[in-house]
């Protein structure tokens, strides 16, 4: 088998942050309707400028799947949902140590209401805790559903916390119960965390229409509260918000891509000032994002890193702004051991035993 020198081309991946390393797992592509869970892919910002790929061990590593989510608490990865290859959805959290490379199964209180298993749906980590919102979801009966939520035969708006116990090695859920207009079910909104008791969530996608609209999530008042961007970044789904620390020394997050009303991918970003409610194209040189993946309006996947850098513009208030794709530099395989060749092998065969059940069905 051919050494890979980067991460295949993939969608619907989780990618997190951490200590200047950005780490990619899972997801889909053409070629590959899944990629092993413990296939890990890093990328050091500040040293190497490399991908290497890597294996996490643990005795209960999550299946491969696509479409989950992930949020960062404390130098750990916390992972929630996605759909396996027999379509059923995944309920469980997982922890990532990056630096162990190891999994852990966070096993959750029977004392707890553990919610539907689903995909696409929305996290949070506000004040060490993980909460969940919407998502793509099987059948819940009326009986199981959250009070005052709502299920359209696909997504539902639900809203559970998940709080660790015992070194967060275990947990339990319940629901999160908040005061002001509950935004309507969806999936594929894009969230990131305010502080340490508030969240954000622009748009997503309702199963009739895509959304335009942004809600806080406020733990502290307990209560969501709708507000609105000026101009207002038009309505679309599986795009990307992340904060930045730097800009204006304000609230301020970085929106990029997802798909529009007409079906039509978008490279459009926009910087949203969340204590001025506006929106900007233009910044100080202060500030680089650096976008991973996805899947254009082609059906391409995509395995390159984009590197942003928010310059100074002499028209501070365009509306938005489009950014060209570059490639990073092509990372150098890692030297492997015999442990992780074997692995390799391992994962070859399940893959073509895959595509073999694809072939005979």
């Amino acid at each position: 088998m051919a050494e890979a020198r980067s991460p295949e081309p993939r969608s619907a991946h989780e990618s997190a942050l951490i200590d200047d390393e950005l780490h990619i797992i899972g997801g889909r592509n053409e070629k590959f309707y899944f990629f092993p869970r413990n296939e890990i892919w890093t990328c050091n910002f500040r040293e190497e400028k490399k991908w290497i790929r890597r294996f996490a061990q643990g005795k209960n590593t999550p299946p491969p799947c696509w479409g989950a989510r992930c949020v960062v608490i404390n130098g750990i990865m916390y992972s929630y949902g996605g759909q396996k290859e027999n379509k059923s959805s995944l309920g469980e959290v997982f922890g990532l140590n990056p630096k162990k490379m190891k999994w852990i199964q966070v096993a959750p209180s029977a004392d707890g209401k553990k919610p539907w298993q689903r995909f696409f749906c929305c996290l949070w980590a506000i004040g060490e805790r993980i909460i969940m919102f919407g998502g793509v979801s099987g059948p819940i009966p009326r009986a199981q559903l959250q009070s005052g939520a709502q299920f359209n035969g696909a997504v539902t708006n639900e809203i559970y916390e998940f709080v660790f116990e015992e070194g967060r090695e275990k947990g339990y859920w319940s629901d999160v119960e908040l005061s002001g207009k509950r935004p309507q079910p969806r999936r594929g909104a894009a969230t990131e965390t305010i502080d340490e008791h508030r969240g954000l969530l622009h748009g997503g996608y309702g199963g009739v229409k895509l959304f335009d609209d942004a809600f806080v999530i406020d733990l502290r008042e307990k209560k969501w509260i709708c507000i609105d961007f000026l101009p207002k970044p038009s309505a679309r789904a599986n795009h990307r918000i992340c904060r930045l620390s730097k800009f204006k020394e304000r609230n301020c997050f970085f929106l990029i891509g997802g798909y529009n009303c007409d079906s039509e991918f978008s490279d459009h970003a926009y910087i949203l000032d969340f204590d001025t409610r506006e929106s900007y194209a233009n910044g100080d040189g202060s500030v680089q994002i650096i976008v991973a993946g996805g899947e254009d309006q082609n059906g391409k996947f995509k395995n390159i890193l984009t590197k942003f850098t928010l310059g100074l513009s002499s028209k501070p208030h365009i509306k938005t702004i489009l950014f060209p794709s570059a490639k990073w530099q092509s990372p150098v395989p890692q030297k492997e051991s015999s442990n992780t060749r074997e692995l390799e092998r391992e994962l070859e065969e399940i893959r073509m035993e895959v595509s073999k059940l694809r072939d005979e069905k």
